[in-house]
């Protein structure tokens, strides 16, 4: 079970960080093109899955430490994620925009209650 929990910490601290790699590279374009970092950190379309994605690798290394807030940590980095998500979607993007944004934050939301749910000690 142990095993499994570090699994499951790993897989959502890789999708995390996979997501932070992701959700930079808008935001340096945008840096790139304004030379002001305070407009793209004041905009929901940049802050949004930053954030999202820095609380998720927070929350697999926690979930990685064994310690019972790392499940929690993660549901917040998913449910922020989601939101993101159907933001796109109300706001009129296309499928291409916020359909992967919802796999992503349900995989994470997956990956943080599997983690819930298994034994913190051996036995």
């Amino acid at each position: 079970m142990i095993l499994a929990r570090r699994i499951f910490g790993f897989a959502l601290w890789g999708l995390s960080l996979w997501l932070l790699i992701q959700s930079l590279r808008p935001m340096m374009f945008q840096l790139r093109q304004t030379a002001d970092i305070g407009a793209a950190l004041q905009d929901p379309v940049y802050f949004l899955p930053l954030g999202s994605a820095v609380l998720g690798v927070i929350a697999g290394i926690v979930v990685l430490l064994a310690a019972p807030a790392g499940a929690m940590l993660g549901m917040v980095a998913a449910t922020v994620y989601a939101v993101y998500g159907f933001g796109a979607m109300v706001m009129g993007g296309g499928q291409e925009m916020w359909f992967p944004k919802l796999v992503n934050a349900s995989l994470m939301a997956v990956l943080a209650l599997g983690a819930a749910r298994l034994p913190r000690k051996p036995g």
